[in-house]
């Protein structure tokens, strides 16, 4: 069935609007294809198959996650992959028997040029050796994952001079104060909203993003003498239906998308079973030591979901005390 979506599909070219002709597809599916995210998780599964399969024969070990009875061989997200094993050069012929295998099979080659070793309490010389291998280079702690780095107050500074470089200039001080609104809430609303639903925002960085806005938007820019703030900035950030002029209020948008993590290590077993053993129980995790407000906001708003012998389900608030029954 697979392959008969992928060699019945044809193709046209569009002349003047018009499409002129059909001629069959030979390299595979067109881009943005709705079948290649699913082609490629078929192939993604055979890989993981291969690795338990590996493991069965003993050619690899599963890495155990800190002292709990969980242990893992790979963690696989969209193309990449990562492959925890022993130090050992054995091991390393493995995977990469196992690699070579795997892209005998499907065709796929693996970039070993973008590929890292990291070795953990291992020493210098036998990581390179394994690099060597595997004909991948050495990586090295701290490290960028998902394009994503350990964050410190220094890593959100290009954040803050992005918001500054934006908001600086002639313009601002031209705009009337209904434009310099515009303009602030589009600012505020191009920010990497990835990087926001993993770490949480510094207070440092809270107060000088806070503080350049409110400069901007009384005064015209960001670097000049002070003017009078007519009204707190809390009200400003409030939404137009309660009288605030609707700016982003950066802090409870970094909390709203870091309590989705919550319900889905809360709900969802595979993040549970993986992060549980490393960071606590439950609700003990992460994102929730640094200030302590995640949890609170979190739990004082969650919908409990209740049967009551009914086949349609009641919902109950108990921020608001509201239910909402059949």
């Amino acid at each position: 069935m697979v392959s008969n979506c992928i060699s019945t599909v044809n193709a046209s070219v569009l002349v003047n609007g018009k499409p002129c002709g059909y001629f069959p597809m030979r390299r595979g599916l067109r881009q943005g294809d709705p079948l290649s995210p699913f082609l490629f998780i078929l192939v993604s599964n055979v890989l993981s198959w291969m690795f338990h399969k590996a493991e069965r024969a003993r050619w690899l070990h599963r890495m155990q996650c800190g002292g709990s009875e969980l242990s893992l061989s790979h963690v696989q997200y969209a193309d990449d992959t990562m492959i925890l094993c022993k130090g050992e050069m054995a091991e390393i012929d493995g995977v990469k028997f196992v690699i070579s295998d795997f892209g005998w099979m499907s065709g796929l080659k693996v970039n070993w040029h973008k590929s890292v070793v990291f070795g953990v309490n291992l020493n210098e010389e036998s990581v390179c050796a394994m690099a060597d291998q595997l004909g991948c280079p050495v990586g090295f702690f701290p490290s960028r994952y998902l394009s994503l780095t350990p964050i410190s107050c220094n890593e959100w500074t290009p954040l803050v001079q992005r918001i500054e470089g934006r908001l600086d200039g002639w313009a601002g001080r031209a705009l009337s104060l209904g434009g310099r609104l515009v303009l602030l809430q589009a600012v505020l609303s191009n920010i990497p909203v990835f990087q926001l639903s993993l770490f949480r925002i510094p207070l440092l960085i809270l107060n000088r993003i806070e503080v350049i806005c409110r400069r901007f938007l009384w005064g015209g820019n960001v670097r000049g003498l002070r003017r009078v703030h007519l009204v707190h900035w809390d009200p400003v950030c409030d939404s137009k239906g309660r009288g605030g002029l609707g700016v982003l209020n950066l802090e409870l948008f970094n909390l709203a998308l870091l309590s989705k993590w919550l319900w889905i290590f809360s709900f969802d077993c595979g993040y549970s079973l993986s992060t549980g053993p490393l960071y606590g129980g439950e609700w003990c995790l992460l994102v929730c030591r640094d200030r302590g407000k995640v949890p609170a906001l979190f739990l004082d708003r969650v919908v409990a979901l209740q049967s009551c012998g009914s086949p349609y389900p009641k919902w109950e608030s108990s921020s608001v005390g509201l239910s909402y029954g059949n």
